[in-house]
């Protein structure tokens, strides 16, 4: 019972296996061969367009050697009537004609002037036709000469016939015609006309008789001889069975058609025909397909059509056939192979099919089992994803208050060594928040995702940076860390700088880990090579630590491998960094290399090519070296801390050692020994010497006195920003460390300053003038906007509160004028003394490019210079060194001086102007203020203001300020005029003293 059961199942997929097998052979041998048709239907489809394109090119071929034919047999025919005489017009003698419109058909009679040629009449004199058609071998053309009359052109003389076989004299081309138009302009018409009932190609030629147009020469060759010759041609290619080519004219006329030939397209047999037509004359190239009837048969067949158009004719050119005809010769043996391929599949099918059975329990087995792992897979990528994402939250949220407050901290009022040390917590804090977004980013460096982005940066300050960030790990276990960059890398890369970054900050890390206290550590940076648009740079990190083994140095860069297994005991670490960091370098088509031994020490490094950033082609050791530094070292050993320094000061200026300088002038003496200190300042206290000191050292290892006695003390860990930050601050500026220290551009090009203050004026061409810049001078916005109006500046200096028109209205009128005008608008910046960040906002909203603030800041204006105009070159500043004034501090020529950036000769030459125009203006001021005059009151202030924010005249510059806002505001009831001459009279004397 049970093998009944057994067979029955069996017998059932047997019959099931054999529907399905019979099924699958007829759906493939059909599928098979509606592919097969669509094969023969794509490649008749390529020859069909194949065929039409031969066609076109034969047609705008022949055409144009028929033309060509015209023009060389019309050149004879001219030739020979010019050569044996002239035409003239004989004015007194008329004659009566009787002339048909061509294209009316209407006859009349006009009373015409005689035209003759050598001295003979040429109306209707055809044996001078004759003549000249026989003498120059133009049986086969049409010739005439035309007179011209008011209706147009007669035609006077001919060998052209009418129908009736009759000269066609008489009939006349209408000066509607776009023939007349042309040659009465006195020009030659070549192409196609319409002439007495027939096409021609044809060429008109204007006739002259003392300067005017009297008639014209004309020669063409009738179209129906170029068509019949044409036709043949066309109906020689082959289009399946059925199929034929055509021929439109862009006037409808069907030129070549096997059933419409002659007829316009409003005359065709057939309404569907005229339809496809007009698709082809609104595509002008492409295909139609649609429904047709067949000759012998009553049934619609699908048709294409491949239509071109002959561009320089406007013709359409095209061909037509049936689809089915595409593929007739393998219908004849499709049914034949349908058979074959289904007795093909069931024997086939058979055997694989009791295989199928026999592995298909296996198959379900091992998918429910890959199921199973790939669900336990996913949701162990879920809990990864929501750990990191739960990690991130929990360390973002403290590190956010770390970041904040020790930003609060930098901006406050501490000195330089609790700055750094803040900006130091801010800088590992912002390194730790990228370390927790690498964590989120394993993913993409795990499957080979991790995209490098190419920008431009500083290679100093990311070494800064990095070193920074060391320095303070290597102090905390008292290593010496030492540091050394090639100077003749530019400034300005362009690469990865994050990517070069982390590798560096992992090698050093690992460097500072495994490198015992009072051991040494050194990154060095290196030029390999150099090309015209990129450099390699190599980096080298070495370190006197516990070394590396030779068979262990083979598998560092496996992933969670460590050098030894008690390595991860005593040091910790996850063994993936250098992993990482070789994975990141190979995709910068670079790799870390090793040389290493165990218990001396190892040295990494890598080299990276970088794109050179042409703007900034200038090499590390730019800065301006007017700067004289001495080293007073420890003794005959120089440490290795000296060398950094010096190494570093030898980048920004001279140095000299204490031993050697003799009677040198010395700007800053760095010491770094306490007796040689202690020494150094007996030495001092007895020659009263004022250079400031600078200790490189602990604070801890000076005694009260001597710590007193120095101007700046440079803790442990050091590095170059914060040598550099420790001679700015002894110089008078705030600010941190920067690249650009004392190098300025030289630019080409014209500027336009708008400025009505003669102070200010002279003071802008001195300092633009140095700069290298072409200045003009405009006293008030009307006089710019005549000069932009005539001339065209690379950039406009626009001051805003000027009398006659300001400085925004005067902007719209240069835009307007210029726009009307057609050409570009010049850029313009705003040059103001509102300090009001909405003021200066406002400015950018009206539409300029830009704003400078009074006073103007040196740098500020090579900002805008470089923005808008062309550098020449570049050349060391003038100041290496810049104070800032702040308004209200006493007065203080040389300060002023060095804040305006010019020479103590041109800022003496500029105040003294000043005072020399200093009662005339309080003179007017005093006068507004009698007479009430707010906005008068206002335009005088304003000026004083800007003369002295630009000469930095610190003590008058707040109450000035404060006039000029209660003017704006109205409030002009408490003015002190004797108060502001008071002011400005103690800065003259203290100038004079």
């Amino acid at each position: 019972m049970i093998n009944n059961i057994i067979h029955r199942k069996r017998l059932r997929y047997l019959i099931a296996f054999v529907v399905f097998i019979t099924s699958a052979a007829f759906v493939l041998s059909l599928h098979t061969s509606i592919k097969i048709r669509g094969f023969f239907i794509e490649n008749s489809k390529f020859l069909l367009e194949n065929n039409v394109l031969l066609l076109k090119q034969s047609v705008e071929q022949f055409y144009i050697q028929a033309i060509d034919n015209v023009s060389l047999h019309f050149r004879f025919f001219r030739n020979s009537i010019y050569e044996n005489g002239n035409f003239s017009l004989d004015k007194s003698s008329e004659v009566v004609m009787e002339v048909e419109d061509q294209t009316t058909s209407l006859k009349h009679n006009i009373k015409i002037p005689l035209m003759l040629y050598n001295d003979k009449p040429v109306m209707d004199n055809s044996a001078l036709m004759d003549h000249f058609v026989k003498s120059t071998n133009t049986e086969g053309l049409t010739s005439t000469v035309f007179q011209v009359v008011d209706q147009g052109l007669l035609r006077i003389s001919t060998n052209l016939l009418t129908p009736d076989k009759k000269y066609a004299v008489g009939t006349f081309i209408p000066a509607s015609s776009p023939v007349y138009n042309k040659v009465m302009k006195g020009e030659r018409y070549i192409g196609r006309a319409y002439v007495v009932g027939k096409w021609y190609w044809a060429i008109y030629e204007p006739i002259t008789s003392e300067n005017q147009i009297i008639g014209v020469l004309y020669m063409g060759l009738e179209e129906d001889d170029l068509t019949n010759i044409l036709e043949k041609t066309f109906m020689s290619v082959r289009i399946g069975l059925s199929g034929y080519p055509f021929l439109q004219d862009d006037k409808g006329n069907i030129l070549i058609h096997p059933f419409d030939a002659g007829k316009n397209m409003s005359h065709v047999a057939t309404p569907d025909g005229k339809v496809i037509f007009d698709i082809m004359r609104a595509q002008k190239d492409g295909w139609v397909e649609y429904k047709y009837p067949k000759q012998g048969s009553r049934l619609l067949h699908d048709k294409v059509t491949r239509f071109m158009t002959i561009e320089s004719l406007g013709w359409i050119v095209g061909a037509g056939a049936y689809e089915d005809e595409f593929y007739t010769g393998f219908t004849q043996y499709e049914i034949t192979y349908s058979i074959f391929v289904i007795v093909v599949i069931l024997v086939v099918g058979s055997g694989v099919g009791v295989t199928i059975f026999n592995t298909n329990r296996k198959l379900l087995d091992q998918s429910e089992q890959l199921q199973k792992l790939a669900v336990d897979a996913e949701e162990a990528n879920i809990a990864k994803s929501a750990f990191l994402a739960n990690m991130s939250h929990e360390i973002r949220t403290p590190l956010n208050s770390i970041m904040g407050f020790s930003d609060l901290l930098c901006a406050s009022d501490i000195n330089a060594n609790d700055k750094e040390y803040a900006l130091t917590i801010s800088q590992s804090a912002r390194s730790l928040l990228s370390i927790i977004n690498d964590i989120l980013d394993i993913s993409k460096i795990e499957s080979g995702k991790v995209e490098l982005f190419k920008e431009e940066f500083d290679l100093n300050l990311m070494l800064d940076y990095v070193i920074k960030m060391i320095s303070v790990r290597a102090s905390e276990k008292d290593i010496n860390f030492l540091f050394y960059c090639d100077t003749n890398i530019p400034a300005k890369l362009i690469g990865d700088s994050e990517r070069i970054q982390q590798v560096l900050m992992n090698l050093l890390g690992n460097a500072v880990k495994f490198t015992e206290k009072g051991g040494e550590i050194r990154l060095s940076v290196f030029m390999a090579d150099k090309a015209d648009d990129t450099v390699d740079v190599r980096f080298e990190v070495h370190d006197t630590g516990i070394g590396i083994s030779e068979a262990a140095v083979a598998h560092i860069f496996e992933p969670f491998h460590q050098a030894d297994a008690g390595i991860n005991r005593k040091y910790g670490g996850t063994g993936l960094g250098l992993t990482i960091c070789n994975k990141i370098l190979h995709i910068m088509e670079s790799e870390i290399r090793v040389y290493s031994s165990e218990g001396v020490g190892s040295t990494f490094d890598f080299t990276v090519s970088f794109e050179k950033d042409e703007k900034h082609i200038k090499p590390l050791d730019n800065r301006k070296k007017n700067t004289a530094f001495c080293i007073y070292g420890s003794g005959d050993s120089e440490s290795n801390t000296e060398k950094m320094v010096a190494n570093y000061l030898r980048s920004i200026g001279d140095v000299v050692y204490y031993n050697d300088y003799g009677s040198k002038e010395i700007d800053i003496l760095f010491c770094f020994d306490p007796l040689k200190l202690r020494e150094y300042i007996l030495l001092n206290l007895e020659q009263k010497n004022d250079i400031p000191v600078v200790f490189v050292g602990e604070e801890n290892s000076l005694d009260a006195e001597a710590s007193s006695m120095v101007s700046a003390i440079i803790s442990h860990p050091v590095y170059p920003s914060k040598i550099y930050n420790i001679i700015m601050q002894l110089c008078g500026i705030g600010g941190m460390y920067s690249d650009n220290a004392g190098i300025e551009s030289i630019y080409s090009g014209t500027v336009l300053v708008a400025e009505d203050n003669h102070t200010n004026q002279l003071l802008m061409k001195i300092l633009l003038e140095g700069m290298g810049v072409n200045v003009v001078f405009a006293a008030d916005g009307k006089e710019a906007l005549e000069y932009c109006s005539e001339q065209t500046p690379d950039l406009v200096l626009m001051d805003i509160n000027m009398p006659v028109m300001d400085g925004v209205s005067a902007f719209r009128e240069i835009k307007k004028a210029r726009a009307l005008a057609g050409e570009d608008m010049v850029p313009v910046v705003a040059l103001t003394a509102n300090a009001v960040k909405s003021d200066r906002d406002s400015y950018l909203q009206v539409g300029m490019d830009d704003y400078l603030s009074k006073p103007v800041n040196k740098d500020e204006l090579h900002r805008v210079l470089k923005k808008y105009l062309k550098v020449l070159k570049t050349r060391p500043a003038g100041n290496f060194y810049k104070n800032v004034t702040h308004a209200g501090q006493a007065y203080d020529k040389q300060t002023s001086i060095r804040n305006v950036g010019i020479s103590e000769k041109d800022y003496d030459m500029i105040i003294s102007q000043l005072f020399q125009n200093l009662d005339n203006d309080m003179k007017m001021l005093e006068d507004a203020v009698s007479e009430g005059d707010a906005k008068n009151i206002y335009c005088i202030l304003h000026y004083l203001k800007g003369a002295a924010m630009n000469l930095h005249i610190s003590t008058v510059i707040p109450l000035l300020e404060e006039y000029c806002t209660k003017a704006k505001s109205g409030d002009i009831e408490s003015f002190d005029t004797q108060r502001i001459r008071a002011l400005f009279e103690q800065v003259k004397d203290k100038i004079n003293a």
